[in-house]
């Protein structure tokens, strides 16, 4: 009957062509970065919460050191930003994120704040853009790689504007090479005591 309608030899067409596709080799697969994160990507997280509540503090201290200095709305969003950071590294972490300020950095950064607030404040965003931005090489779950990648630049924006403020010019800002950004990035003794 299929073949009075001229069909016939299509149907007999199906069953070779569906061994064509069947027989072709199945494409190569890499296995997919894994979404979650890690065992190891947890222990990076924690080093950039303790970097974001830090500077949550350092913040604090400036915007009192300034009074009622014109960039003080400014600051006050900075350290919003900086808060809903940790908050958000504290999402995707979970249980096992620490929810601890670096002490270490605190103290380091403490005693320039108070002398020259807005510099200092520049200088710490610049090494906290840099430290995100290195961090991404270690990271391997997906969800925490996009976190950390969506931090680094606000974080380099807000060393603009506060390096801006502190006088200084376009020139400035624009680093020589991605080296010169990355070799201000904070490391783990920068955090956390040995």
């Amino acid at each position: 009957m299929l073949q009075a309608l001229g069909l016939g030899s299509a149907i007999a067409v199906l069953p070779a062509a569906t061994q064509r596709v069947v027989a072709q080799p199945e494409p190569t697969t890499t296995a997919a970065p894994p979404k979650q994160p890690t065992n190891a990507d947890f222990e990076v997280l924690a080093l950039a919460q303790a970097a974001e509540l830090a500077a949550v503090e350092l913040y604090t201290s400036a915007i009192s050191a300034l009074g009622g200095d014109p960039l003080l709305p400014a600051l006050i969003v900075f350290r919003e930003h900086h808060e809903a950071a940790a908050e958000s590294i504290s999402g995707i972490g979970g249980r096992k994120a620490p929810n601890v300020a670096s002490t270490k950095l605190i103290e380091t950064v403490g005693d320039a704040i108070t002398s020259d607030p807005v510099a200092t404040l520049a200088s710490l965003e610049h090494s906290l853009s840099a430290t995100h931005i290195s961090l991404l090489g270690v990271i391997a779950g997906t969800d925490a790689a996009a976190l950390i990648a969506s931090i680094a630049p606000a974080e380099a924006r807000k060393a603009a504007v506060l390096a801006a403020a502190g006088g200084a010019t376009l020139g400035d800002l624009i680093p020589a090479s991605g080296i010169d950004d990355l070799a201000a990035a904070l490391v783990s003794e920068d955090l956390i005591e040995a």
